[in-house]
């Protein structure tokens, strides 16, 4: 991450390339990124370190970032990487958009690695690099259960859900997650959700949008009364960070105060969010290693660029709609403030640097 400011310079739509490579077994692979400025990992990790992994081996790198996380553009751009790479590396914005692109790069024999997202209803993707979302969602819902006593509560909770984008894969597997978990709650009503906004299209936050979750915080709180003196908020299930500093932002309007916040859940261990953990305002933060991520993907094209056996740790695949896509999943580290400096800091992810 010592990149971050470099990455960042580059600006909205942005395309980088590497130096040419004359190593036989060179490839030029095409890398292609949402583009949401309140992400930031896009920009500050995950290219930084895909670039770096894939250069150090030798390969030619193109990135693109999609305008505004703009499905179209992302489109334009895929399909001018199929006429000119070799290799893709695909982050969707939506899971289907770019299938017709897709099967132009499947009959051009273009190996494509569907990274953190997986690209459905296409038998054009070669390999999946991320996480289990389905297991982030029950490990989010978990931490709730555990932090609110639900085993042993006698009084109801109150919790909402902000969800990520529904045309997000990743969305659909968190909530199957979370639900698995929170189902028998509602059940014997230890859990209430008092909006009853449970399904995707009602909790969704469109493009993982920090600023659609805020807005959609401040009128829960409104017609819900929750308030620190008003009707208690005890847990807020958000998907990742953007959305948690979205519904943070709304109930530091409303008067709350460091350490009397909600539960309130998250993922990607973005800097700003790890000060809020730091600090007793969101609780956690699901941490993915993207470097880890990175050197998988690298080593994935590197060892098809070679012709060789490419090996992953699930094999037997994740189904995408249309066929089981071998797989090579990271795990992943549930961070508190308790453990935020031997995860964080002390792994380098976060060095003084990037922590400014």
């Amino acid at each position: 991450m010592r990149l971050t400011k470099k990455i960042l310079s580059f600006g909205i739509g942005a395309v980088l390339s590497s130096f040419c490579v004359t190593n036989a077994e060179a490839a030029k692979v095409g890398i292609s990124m949402p583009n949401d400025h309140l992400q930031l990992r896009w920009f500050s990790s995950d290219s930084v370190y895909l670039k770096d992994e894939l250069e150090k081996l030798g390969h030619e790198v193109v990135i693109t970032y999609a305008g505004d996380n703009d499905i179209l553009t992302q489109t334009r751009q895929v399909e001018n990487l199929v006429d000119t790479c070799d290799f893709l590396v695909i982050v969707p914005i939506d899971s289907k958009s770019l299938n017709y692109s897709l099967d132009k790069a499947y009959k051009k024999k273009i190996h494509v690695i569907s990274y953190d997202r997986m690209l459905r209803d296409t038998k054009s993707v070669s390999y999946y690099v991320g996480t289990d979302s389905k297991q982030i969602g029950s490990t989010m819902a978990k931490y709730v259960v555990d932090k609110l006593r639900l085993m042993d509560r006698n009084q109801p909770a109150n919790i909402e859900i902000f969800a990520g984008d529904i045309n997000d894969e990743n969305t659909i597997d968190i909530d199957y997650g979370v639900n698995s978990v929170l189902r028998p709650f509602f059940e014997i009503g230890k859990l209430n959700i008092l909006s009853h906004e449970s399904a995707l299209k009602q909790n969704q936050t469109v493009k993982w949008s920090k600023q659609y979750a805020r807005e959609r915080m401040q009128r829960l709180a409104k017609e819900q009364g929750y308030a620190p003196k008003g009707k208690k908020l005890d847990a807020v299930i958000a998907f990742n960070d953007a959305t948690a500093r979205g519904v943070i932002d709304s109930l530091r309007k409303l008067g709350y105060k460091e350490g009397y916040y909600p539960v309130i859940t998250g993922q990607d261990c973005n800097r700003l969010s790890v000060s809020l953990i730091e600090n007793d305002v969101q609780s956690m933060s699901i941490f993915k290693d993207e470097r880890k991520m990175a050197i998988e993907t690298a080593r994935i094209i590197d060892t098809l660029s070679k012709k060789k056996m490419v090996t992953v740790n699930h094999p037997e695949g994740i189904n995408n709609g249309f066929k089981n896509v071998p797989s090579q999943l990271i795990d992943v580290v549930v961070v508190t403030k308790d453990n935020v400096k031997p995860v964080l800091y002390d792994s380098g992810y976060i060095t003084e640097e990037n922590a400014e």
